[in-house]
């Protein structure tokens, strides 16, 4: 009945394994039992693999629990609890462990950095990377190329231009996806000079590279030699997805080229199978928004699938807050009263399509059908546009999950809105390794 006793080889092979069943959770609990009982918990591997599942699997209380039992650590131990709490966005926790840690080295940096990328905390990731550099510890590939998304982001050229500076004196190569970040990085920061350099310096240009360069032409309004790039990527037989599509699109939006885009918008779906979503449509939109024509914007507006509510009213709230447009928003707007005329609910985003244009003689008017209607008035609402996706929450609201960040984006705004030098902006944690 017994079988064979588990040693303190097979239980983080065992763990390992609990990762990937139904429960981890409960399976990682009765290792951890059965490690107690065993009196393995000695050997470091065991409780390591051990604090590695409870963070994988958001049991951080569990793993913290016994990462403080035990009674010697090594950077294994250290790393899995600080990924743990990167993973959870816990950053306050993350931040003390770094410091804390007599086994910082480059996963532990990298960990933390990354976690800060993912999460928009730009300045703080910026300072950590500097502290990284004063412990003279070389940044993975990983974290170089989220190092280049910060500085495209802040269209920091300058210190991009260190970084590509930094690869050639220390790396003997740059491997081609670093090499494609490069040039993403300098489309966006307009550098497309630049950008073409390393473009053609990359021997095996992959996808990335290639919609890359694309979209960096087109961002500046070089459409007709974003279409030559395209031609290039297929005549070497790479196949175009639909972020490919999208920048080709919006290529021609920016260049006002109506006969390419419904071109290049079949031949999305007639050649290559790839069914348009709400992006392909909009560079459409766009495109007929930027010439002056919106009447076959509202034709664009009448095929688009309306799965994706939030990103629409976002994108076209932006339209009515800087170009005044309010023809598409006020045609879906009023499309959506229609569904259910006697809902308050359905009146919101045409409110807000008025507000932001602002068109308060539309909003008024608006209010007097709701109360044609015995509606109650439209209620006192803020819409936050995050990448054109809307969140809306009323004054003092506490009810979505979201709420927490939405203000910790609200409090990152205020703080760049400092306009801080960028050598004072690195953080406490920074400053204290």
């Amino acid at each position: 009945m017994g079988g064979p006793r588990p040693s303190l080889h097979s239980i983080p092979l065992l763990v390992a394994a609990a990762k990937s069943s139904p429960n981890p959770l409960h399976r990682g609990e009765e290792l951890h039992c059965l490690s107690v009982k065993l009196g393995l918990l000695s050997h470091l591997h065991v409780p390591n693999s051990l604090i590695h599942l409870y963070a994988s699997a958001d049991a951080l209380d569990s793993a913290r629990q016994l990462f403080d039992e035990m009674p010697h650590r090594d950077a294994v131990s250290y790393n899995s609890l600080l990924d743990g709490y990167v993973r959870s966005a816990d950053f306050p926790l993350a931040e003390d462990l770094l410091r804390r840690s007599p086994y910082r080295n480059v996963v532990s940096f990298s960990t933390l950095f990354n976690g800060y990328v993912r999460s928009r905390m730009f300045e703080k990731g910026m300072g950590l990377f500097r502290a990284m550099q004063r412990e003279n510890l070389e940044p993975g590939g990983c974290s170089i190329v989220s190092l280049l998304l910060v500085y495209s982001h802040l269209r920091l050229g300058l210190y991009g231009k260190s970084v590509h500076g930094y690869l050639v004196r220390k790396w003997a190569k740059i491997p081609d996806h670093i090499r494609s970040a490069l040039v993403d990085f300098y489309g966006k920061c307009g550098l497309l000079d630049s950008a073409a350099r390393v473009f053609e310096a990359t021997r095996e240009k992959d996808l990335v590279c290639y919609s890359a360069m694309i979209a960096g032409l087109g961002r500046r309004g070089r459409g007709w030699d974003a279409l030559e790039v395209f031609r290039r990527m297929r005549d070497q037989g790479v196949t175009p997805n639909y972020i490919t599509f999208v920048n080709v699109l919006s290529a021609c939006s920016h260049s006002g080229m109506i006969e390419q885009a419904l071109r290049y918008f079949e031949m999305m779906s007639s050649e290559f199978g790839i069914k348009p979503t709400f992006a392909h449509y909009w560079c459409l939109v766009d495109l007929f928004v930027r010439i002056q024509s919106p009447h076959d914007a509202l034709k664009v507006i009448q095929c688009m699938p309306l799965d994706s509510e939030s990103a629409i009213w976002g994108a076209l709230i932006w339209l009515a807050r800087v170009r005044g447009d309010i023809s598409v928003g006020e045609y879906l707007g009023r499309r959506l009263i229609e569904l259910e005329p006697d809902n308050s609910r359905r009146y919101v985003p045409l409110a807000n399509i008025y507000a932001a244009a602002p068109r308060w003689d539309k909003y008024e008017e608006l209010q007097n059908d709701m109360k044609a209607r015995g509606l109650k008035k439209l209620p006192d609402c803020t819409l936050i546009d995050m990448n054109v996706v809307v969140h809306k929450f009323s004054v003092g609201d506490g009810s979505q999950p979201e709420i927490e960040e939405m203000y910790k984006v609200l409090g990152e705004v205020g703080e760049l809105l400092k306009l801080r030098p960028v050598e004072a902006a690195e953080n406490d944690l920074a400053a204290s390794l």
